[in-house]
C-alpha cells in the first residue's frame, strides 16, 4: 500500500510538471512520506519483536527451534519458550494437586 503511494506520486511528479526540478522535488517528498509511512505502519512488529527478543534472544536456539534467522524466528522461538513453560508450571500443579488432597482428607 505504501509502496503504491509512493509511485503514483512519483508517476504523477513526472506526468503532470514540465519543471524537472518541481518533479524533483515531488519525487523525493514521496519517498520521505513514503518511509515514514512504512516506519509508522511497522511499528507495533517492531515492539513485538524487542518484547521477543528480551524474552529469549538466543540466535542458536532460534536455528534449532525454528529453522529461521529472522525476526519471526525470533517471535515464534520466544512463544514456544513461553509454552513450554507453561507446560512444565501446569505439570508441576497437577503433581502436587492429587498430594494435596490426600493431605486435606485426613
Amino acid at each position: 500500500m505504501a509502496m503504491l503511494l509512493v509511485l503514483t506520486f512519483q508517476m504523477v511528479a513526472a506526468y503532470a510538471t514540465e519543471h524537472p526540478l518541481v518533479a524533483i522535488s515531488v519525487w523525493v517528498l514521496s519517498l520521505v512520506v513514503g518511509a515514514g509511512f512504512i516506519f509508522w505502519l511497522t511499528g507495533p512488529l517492531r515492539e513485538t519483536l524487542a518484547r521477543a527478543r528480551s524474552i529469549i534472544d538466543d540466535p542458536v536456539a532460534e536455528k534449532i527451534f525454528t529453522g529461521r534467522l529472522d525476526d519471526i524466528g525470533s517471535i515464534e522461538l520466544a512463544l514456544t519458550q513461553q509454552a513450554a513453560e507453561l507446560d512444565a508450571v501446569v505439570k508441576r500443579f497437577a503433581r502436587y494437586l492429587p498430594m494435596r488432597a490426600i493431605c486435606l482428607s485426613r
